[in-house]
C-alpha cells in the first residue's frame, strides 16, 4: 500500500481534477476512477488522512443510480452534519453546481458513498460510520439535490 505521504497532494497539486495529481497518484491507486482521485483528495486533502486507515488500496468502485431518498436521505450524512446546515452553506459559490443540476437533472461528478454494511472496517479506523451507507464526498451536491428535489425521488449517479 502506498504511504500517506506518497498520496498527499503537493501545494501545486491542490484543486479539483488536477491532472498532475491524477497522473502521479493513479499508478499508486489504480483501483480509483480518475474523477474520484481528481475530486476527492486533491480538493480535500484532510479526507485522505481521515479515510487512509480504511485501506484505500482495497476500495472497489462502481457507479450506481439511486434517488437521494432511496439512498437514505439525511441518514447517510456523517455524524454532526445535517441537511439544514448544508442548505445554509449553499451560497453563490455553488451557483455552477446548481445551474448544472437544473440543466442536467444530476451532477457532473457523482458523490462517493461507502457501503458500510458490506465493507470490512479495520479496527484501527477511529471515525464513526453510519450502519448502512456513509456519504464520503459530495455533501454539498447531495444537499443541493435534496433541496431541488425535497422528496429525494430523482435518480442520480453515485460512486460506491
Amino acid at each position: 500500500m502506498p504511504s500517506l505521504e506518497e498520496l498527499k497532494p503537493t501545494t501545486a497539486e491542490l484543486g479539483g481534477q488536477n491532472p498532475d495529481y491524477i497522473a502521479r497518484v493513479q499508478p499508486l491507486l489504480p483501483n480509483f476512477p480518475t474523477e474520484v482521485l481528481g475530486s476527492w483528495f486533491s480538493e480535500h486533502p484532510t479526507a485522505l488522512g481521515a479515510y487512509y486507515p480504511l485501506g484505500l488500496e482495497n476500495f472497489r468502485f462502481r457507479r450506481e443510480r439511486w434517488s437521494a431518498g432511496a439512498l437514505g436521505g439525511e441518514a447517510i450524512l456523517r455524524k454532526g452534519t445535517c441537511l439544514a446546515k448544508l442548505f445554509r452553506d449553499l451560497d453563490v459559490t455553488h451557483r455552477l453546481v446548481r445551474t448544472f443540476m437544473h440543466r442536467d437533472g444530476t451532477w457532473a461528478i457523482p458523490p462517493i458513498v461507502l457501503d458500510v454494511a458490506n465493507s470490512v472496517i479495520p479496527p484501527e479506523f477511529d471515525h464513526s460510520l453510519n450502519d448502512e451507507r456513509q456519504l464520503l464526498k459530495g455533501h454539498h451536491r447531495f444537499a443541493m439535490a435534496m433541496q431541488l428535489d425535497p422528496e429525494g425521488s430523482i435518480e442520480h449517479d453515485f460512486e460506491s
